[in-house]
């Protein structure tokens, strides 16, 4: 359906109108003044002629009349125009545009059918591409991508590819847009806007925003590949849009708060969807996340992966309330929590939070060393994983296990097993074959000596000994080994030593099982 203004919009002639009267009314075809007059069609006649308008919201597009009649006909809408155009080709020129206008409702309510039948973004972005005959995409606010489809065409864009890729607009992509202001006007503008120039010269693109809950939630954007860009293309991409924000309200898009926008952050770190440090910070920014320096990651894992985590979302609910600054996730087949601080060396308060669940959840927890980039954190995720791996093998009913308490049992579960004895130090050979021959037990005593500081008071109260006996057990150590109880490289060696032997004589253990 079309009206007159729009018809004389669409052929630039609206300037040309000398008068009007009568309602505007709505048209479903154009016609010449002759014959009978039938409602809801508009008619071009002849300046000398005023036709018998006789049926319902009929209208007259009258030719060079430079005055209005006294009386209208019942229902008539009239418009005069000046113009020097021939009737039959003004005529033909209306016809077309209002084959355009009714190509354009059949557009709409095709769209509306299919788009009904859509249950998701992804599935709307499949018919907007079909639509529009071009590649589409739609990102969150913080350009997240949540759909993209190229229609079956082929083509080469540093944005396009980025998304694909990492499921985000690029970074350097993002700033472009930023300097070019393309941000601020799609922001501004009230509609769908077309953009040629600087990162869309190549391939000229529609942007338009989506809004639902009074707020910016995502943007949509129309890659020029299969055809043209037409005027239509604007309009249908309204219909896109106005589909998006009815779909988006129920689907809570609307509430992609910044908790939700670092939280998603963290879970593509982790899946190695996100590897650029810049687009990281990009994240960041949008979450509106400013981190302490250091960070460290915990895993909570079940004690059967079968059973999953027991009430796993009030636990992320209690982790996200009680420990300031950090994000925890559901991951793979557990919760990671990033740990977040200000303090290098600290504990608290999570570490006596973390084994007050793994006791009470029959968890098993494992905690990364600290580091300082987050784009790292998948790797630092691994290690708190091996952590409890490890621990389970070599101390079953701790609950919670630091890396760097397990670390020498990761770099001994590293080396081949024939290879193991000559990774081992001498004087650790010769003090382990002393207790194997005498029951003397000295590599224990060095071992809790070397694990206390090289405190001989704090060693002698974990040993439950004498200090003064201790100091004879060390003595007795150094006379028969030759170690330096002052050379730090000897006892880390002696140390590593003593982890490797005890690896490979669990290994042994378990293959005798």
């Amino acid at each position: 359906m079309f009206t007159i203004f729009q018809l004389l919009h669409d052929l630039s002639l609206t300037e040309s109108v000398l008068w009007r009267q009568g309602a505007e009314h709505r048209y479903a075809a154009c016609n010449l003044a002759n014959g009978p007059i039938q409602a809801g069609v508009l008619y071009l006649g002849a300046p000398q002629v005023w036709p018998d308008a006789g049926g319902e919201t009929a209208g007259f597009l009258l030719l060079n009349v430079p005055q209005p009649p006294k009386q209208l006909p019942k229902g008539c809408e009239a418009v005069g125009l000046a113009t020097d155009e021939p009737p039959a080709g003004l005529f033909a020129r209306l016809q077309a545009a209002a084959v355009a206008r009714l190509q354009q409702d059949l557009d709409r309510a095709g769209w509306l059918t299919r788009a009904l039948q859509a249950r998701t973004p992804a599935q709307l972005m499949k018919q907007a591409a079909m639509m529009l005959q071009n590649p589409v995409i739609l990102t969150t606010a913080s350009y997240r991508v949540l759909a993209m489809e190229d229609g079956g065409l082929s083509f080469s864009d540093p944005v396009w590819e980025e998304a694909k890729q990492t499921g985000y607009c690029g970074a350097e992509s993002v700033r472009l847009f930023e300097n070019e202001n393309i941000t601020r006007q799609v922001l501004q503008s009230p509609g769908p806007l077309v953009l040629e120039t600087g990162l869309a010269a190549r391939i000229p693109r529609i942007l338009s925003k989506v809004e639902a809950g009074g707020r910016v939630c995502a943007y949509f954007g129309v890659f020029q590949v299969g055809r043209a860009f037409t005027p239509w293309d604007l309009e249908r991409t309204v219909w896109v849009i106005r589909t998006l924000e009815t779909m988006i309200e129920p689907s809570h898009l609307a509430t992609w708060d910044e908790e939700a926008i670092g939280d998603s952050l963290i879970v593509d770190l982790l899946q190695g969807r996100l590897q650029q440090a810049t687009l990281l910070n990009d994240r960041m920014r949008a979450a509106g996340w400013r981190p302490q320096r250091n960070f460290r990651c915990a895993v909570l894992l079940p004690d059967s992966p079968e059973k999953g985590i027991a009430n796993a979302d009030y636990l992320l609910h209690l982790l996200r309330r009680t420990l300031p600054l950090c994000r925890a996730v559901r991951y793979q087949n557990g919760l990671v929590v990033l740990l977040n601080f200000a303090q290098e060396g600290g504990l608290e308060p999570y570490d006596g939070l973390l084994r007050q669940l793994a006791d009470e959840y029959d968890l098993f927890v494992g905690i990364s060393s600290e580091f300082r980039r987050l784009i790292r954190l998948p790797l630092y995720c691994g290690t708190a994983r091996e952590a409890v791996r490890l621990s389970r093998r070599v101390a079953p009913q701790r609950r919670v296990t630091y890396f760097c308490d397990v670390m020498p049992f990761a770099m001994a579960s590293r080396i081949e097993p024939e290879a193991r004895t000559a990774f081992e130090q001498t004087k650790y050979k010769i003090l382990a074959d002393h207790d194997r021959r005498h029951g003397t037990g000295l590599c224990q005593t060095l071992q809790a000596y070397i694990q206390c500081g090289c405190s001989t008071v704090q060693a002698a109260e974990k040993l439950f000994l004498h200090r003064n006996t201790l100091s004879h057990r060390l003595d007795k150590i150094v006379e028969i080994s030759g170690i330096d109880l002052k050379n730090g490289e000897e006892l880390t060696h002696f140390l590593f030593s003593c982890r490797l032997a005890q690896w490979d004589a669990l290994c042994r253990d378990e293959k005798e099982e």
